[in-house]
C-alpha cells in the first residue's frame, strides 16, 4: 500500500471510530421544587444594540 494514501485512510478510520462509543443510560431522581424565576440580562453602556 502506498504511504501517500495510507494517511487518509487511518484519519477517515479513526473519523469513523470517533462516532461509536459506550452509551450508557443514567437514571437521576431529582427532588421536586417550586418553579423559579430566572432573568438572564447583558447590560452595557454602548449606543449601539
Amino acid at each position: 500500500m502506498n504511504k501517500k494514501y495510507l494517511f487518509p485512510k487511518i484519519i477517515a478510520f479513526a473519523f469513523c471510530l470517533s462516532f461509536i462509543a459506550c452509551e450508557d443510560v443514567v437514571e437521576v431522581s431529582l427532588d421536586e421544587s417550586p418553579p423559579q424565576l430566572v432573568v438572564d440580562a447583558w447590560v452595557n453602556n454602548q449606543l449601539k444594540p
